[in-house]
C-alpha cells in the first residue's frame, strides 16, 4: 500500500526555487511524479501552492502543469468543511482535516505551529495513525519502506557500500566534512546541514 501523505505548500514552493535544487523538497516532488506515493489536496491548498508560486516568480507555465497534475487525479482533491481543528494556527487546520478525510499517514512540513501541539490535538492524530514530519523525513520512511534504506542503529556492522543519507558521502574515512566517517572507518553521525542529523544510510 502507497504511503498517503497531505504537503505543506511551503514544500511544493521550495521544489521550484533555483536555490532549493536538489533539496528534499525537489526529491519530494520528484517523488510524487514517480508515483511513489500518494499525495492529497484540498481546494484551499492548491489555490496556495499556486499563490506562493506565482509570488516567487516561478514562471506561469511551469505554475499551470504542476496545478494541473495535482488536480488531474479526482481523488487527490478532498473536499473540506473549513473546520476548527484545534491549531494555534489556524491557516494550517485544513491541512489537518485534509489528512483526516484522505486517510493518510503524514502530513509534511516544518510549520513551527505542529510542534507545539495541544493534548487533544495529539490524541486525534495518535487515533487516526498522522505523523508530522519534515521532507527529509518523510523521504527516509519512503527509502525504508521501498527497501533502499537502512536504519544503522539496527544493524551492529553495516558493510558497504553505503553513502550518507543526508551528504551523499561515500563510505570512506575522508569524506569532505570529515564527520561522516571516523578515523578508523567506522560510521559517525553526520554533520553536514547540523550534529546529528541522521543515523540512516541509503544503499
Amino acid at each position: 500500500m502507497s504511503l498517503r501523505a497531505v504537503i505543506d505548500a511551503m514544500y511544493w514552493a521550495r521544489g521550484f526555487v533555483p536555490r532549493h535544487v536538489g533539496s528534499h523538497a525537489e526529491e519530494l516532488i520528484r517523488a510524487w511524479r514517480e508515483g511513489r506515493f500518494d499525495a492529497f489536496f484540498s481546494g484551499e491548498l492548491v489555490a496556495e501552492v499556486e499563490g506562493t508560486l506565482r509570488e516567487l516568480g516561478v514562471p506561469m507555465d511551469v505554475v499551470r502543469d504542476l496545478i494541473w497534475e495535482m488536480c488531474s487525479n479526482p481523488q487527490a482533491i478532498i473536499p473540506i468543511h473549513h473546520q476548527v481543528m484545534g491549531l494555534d494556527d489556524e491557516d494550517d487546520n485544513h491541512l489537518v482535516e485534509v489528512a483526516l478525510n484522505a486517510g493518510a499517514q503524514y502530513i509534511v512540513t516544518e510549520d513551527s505551529g505542529f510542534g507545539s501541539l495541544s493534548a487533544p490535538v495529539r490524541s486525534l492524530f495518535e487515533r487516526h495513525g498522522i505523523k508530522v514530519v519534515s521532507a527529509m523525513q518523510f523521504m527516509r520512511e519512503l527509502r525504508f519502506r521501498e527497501g533502499n534504506l537502512v536504519i544503522y542503529e539496527d544493524i551492529e556492522h553495516p558493510q558497504p557500500p553505503f553513502s550518507c543519507l543526508v551528504c551523499n558521502h561515500a563510505d570512506h574515512a575522508d569524506a569532505d566534512c570529515g564527520t561522516c566517517w571516523d578515523e578508523a572507518g567506522e560510521l559517525a553521525l553526520c554533520a553536514c546541514p547540523g550534529p546529528g542529523s541522521t543515523l540512516a544510510l541509503s544503499a
